[in-house]
């Protein structure tokens, strides 16, 4: 029962660790850079390949969490909450 224990154990952080691998290179590749400007306010960017982009607010900044994913200055989709 213990070396089951300690495979499954060696299972668990062999994923965790290529998950955390997969994404700091998929961060490199995509060129992200994430920006604290507040508060609550938040955003993501990623400069090579697709130019896009996610902001993030919410408390403190303002009262309910929105999220939305912006393409240029001008236009963006809100992801989240749905439907508003």
């Amino acid at each position: 029962m213990p070396a089951m224990r300690s495979h499954r154990l060696a299972a668990v952080i062999a994923v965790l660790l290529g998950t955390c691998i997969g994404l700091a290179l998929w961060g490199a590749l995509l060129g992200v850079q994430v920006r604290r400007h507040e508060p609550g306010l938040w955003t993501v960017r990623f400069q090579r390949i697709i130019e896009c982009g996610l902001d993030y607010n919410g408390p403190p900044w303002s009262a309910h969490v929105g999220m939305w994913l912006s393409c240029s200055e001008n236009s963006g989709w809100q992801l989240w909450p749905p439907g508003r």
